[in-house]
């Protein structure tokens, strides 16, 4: 049998399935391999996969339909950790290292790795020699599987029960995470004993992104091809659980609109868009994508600050090309302070470069419209 790992993303995290043989009669709840991860063992069953209508921040392609997982299979306890993935792989490409959290010792889930780095680490992990003699071999889990797992028996919105006042006590987002992860199994675990399955770093699974087969199915795999891979659970990065995050991975971003979630969606207190935080970041890609799926170039959040402000804020002439071809009004004031164009306040930092691009792209000072409009209403 497998067994499944869980890991993650820069708010993903992978979920490891791993297989122990299981033909022996009572085969162990709980089971250690030999690189100290805890795998605990999900019984086989039939369960309602998808969500009904009338629950809240529901998508369209969660049609529900009847799914049977027809062998037991073990999934890992807790997200796959930084200390973890570097001793397999070598490396640790998370963000969130103990230095930037203030806890060296912090027990932190990996993040910044790709689908195929999920994969090339359940490969490395089956070739270990002692988990060869034991007859493990690890995996993504399938969409079903982790649906069926974060479940753990139950049939409401989360595992714990349909409120999501009391998310905080099982899972990392955006209210109660500091905008960083977290050591994983600080919070509760479901039923079965699987910690942060509602938040902390996103979960990746094995299949392809398509639509969801009609009717009763057992052991689904997804479809045989497709262009984005499947990512499940809940982020820090999110104000609520079903907004699994990552808007700058190039296989979750697309993903993630592809299933209707709002270009647009507000985040935060400030009520900042995705493309805010992609022009802030100089994310080329994401902005291209976000602007494919109708981002607006010229929303405001509650300081009135558009994308094409946070762009020039934080120095980033590749955001500012793209969000003015897209429409952006290069002279809208920058905040809802001082009446300041984008140029004022490249000049006024004095940076040289955005202020020339700024200028040949039809950017004033405000000084200079001022004049403009009065010359108007003179003549």
């Amino acid at each position: 049998m497998y067994q499944s790992i869980r890991k993650s993303f820069v708010a993903l995290s992978l979920l490891i399935g791993g297989g122990a043989d299981l033909c022996e009669a009572q085969p162990p709840k709980e089971i250690t391999n030999s690189i100290g991860m805890k795998l605990v063992l999900i019984p086989k069953g039939t369960f309602t996969m998808g969500s009904p209508e009338t629950e809240k921040s529901r998508h369209e392609n969660e049609t529900q339909r009847e799914v049977t997982i027809s062998k037991d299979y073990y999934l890992g306890v807790y997200e796959v950790t930084q200390a973890k993935y570097e001793k397999v792989m070598g490396k640790n490409p998370s963000h969130f290292q103990g230095a930037i959290v203030g806890n060296e010792n912090a027990d932190l889930p990996v993040e910044n790795v790709s689908w195929d780095d999920t994969v090339e680490f359940c490969k490395r992990l089956s070739d270990l020699p002692e988990e060869k003699k034991a007859g493990r071999v690890y995996r993504l889990p399938t969409e079903a599987e982790w649906e069926y797992a974060c479940r753990a028996g139950s049939k409401t919105a989360y595992s714990f029960d349909d409120e999501e006042g009391l998310l905080p006590e099982y899972g990392w987002f955006r209210r109660n995470s500091s905008q960083r992860t977290h050591t994983v199994g600080l919070l509760e675990p479901n039923a079965w004993g699987l910690y942060d399955m509602h938040g902390n770093v996103v979960e990746w699974c094995s299949d392809w992104y398509g639509e969801y087969p009609k009717g009763a199915v057992s052991d689904p795999t997804g479809p045989r091809k497709g262009g984005n891979r499947v990512a499940r659970g809940g982020s820090w990065y999110f104000d609520a659980a079903v907004y699994a995050s990552i808007w700058h991975n190039r296989g979750m971003l697309p993903w993630l609109l592809a299933q209707g979630v709002d270009p647009d969606c507000r985040m935060g207190k400030l009520g900042n868009t995705p493309l805010m935080q992609a022009a802030s970041d100089g994310d080329v890609w994401a902005i291209e994508i976000l602007l494919q799926f109708g981002a607006d170039p010229n929303a405001l959040n509650e300081h009135q600050e558009n994308p094409l402000g946070f762009a020039t804020s934080w120095k980033q002439l590749d955001s500012i090309k793209l969000l003015v071809a897209a429409g952006a009004d290069i002279n809208d004031t920058l905040d809802a302070g001082p009446l300041r164009t984008q140029l004022d306040w490249a000049e006024l930092s004095s940076w040289q470069p955005g202020a020339d691009l700024l200028r040949s792209l039809g950017g004033r000072r405000f000084i200079e419209l001022d004049n403009r409009s009065k010359d108007a209403e003179v003549g």
